[in-house]
């Protein structure tokens, strides 16, 4: 699983993505748009010196169009209508995992592009989690998948 990340404004989260994303065996993190990038004191605070590979481009969307191109599965993670529940998402690999923007969400564009569109289950009023939150719910989700197919292999 590789994960992009659409305009995320807070160095605080991309850390904490970072952080995540080394724990749970991610490929890499796909860094889009104004998301700051190491180094970043605020990043390094809470990324704790994880390390995952990481690029910065200009567009999210050049990134999905191009990993699309070469048989990645694209899965946005948003609250729409008709999205599906991360558990009953299929979630099979190579796949490319998009975040968007803390307030906008994904970009359109992407959503349009996208192979399939989860959201998290919730309860309560605010119906979503902060994006480093969502992000480390989603990778789990694909980390606990993996290692019931690898136990089914061995």
């Amino acid at each position: 699983m590789r994960v992009v990340l659409d305009s995320v404004r807070s160095a605080l989260n991309v850390g904490a993505i970072l952080r995540t994303a080394d724990c749970a065996g991610v490929e890499a993190v796909e860094l889009c748009g104004p998301t700051p990038c190491p180094p970043n004191p605020k990043i390094e605070k809470t990324a704790l010196g994880a390390e995952v590979p990481w690029q910065h481009h200009a567009r999210a969307l050049d990134v999905v169009k191009e990993r699309s191109d070469q048989g990645w599965r694209v899965i946005a993670v948003e609250t729409v209508d008709g999205a599906t529940s991360l558990f009953e998402a299929d979630l099979c690999e190579p796949c490319l995992v998009v975040l968007g923007h803390e307030v906008l969400g994904v970009d359109p564009e992407i959503l349009d592009r996208a192979d399939q569109i989860v959201q998290i289950p919730t309860e309560g009023s605010k119906g979503s989690l902060n994006v480093a939150t969502a992000f480390g719910v989603v990778a789990y989700e694909f980390f606990r998948r993996r290692q019931i197919r690898n136990m089914e292999v061995a």
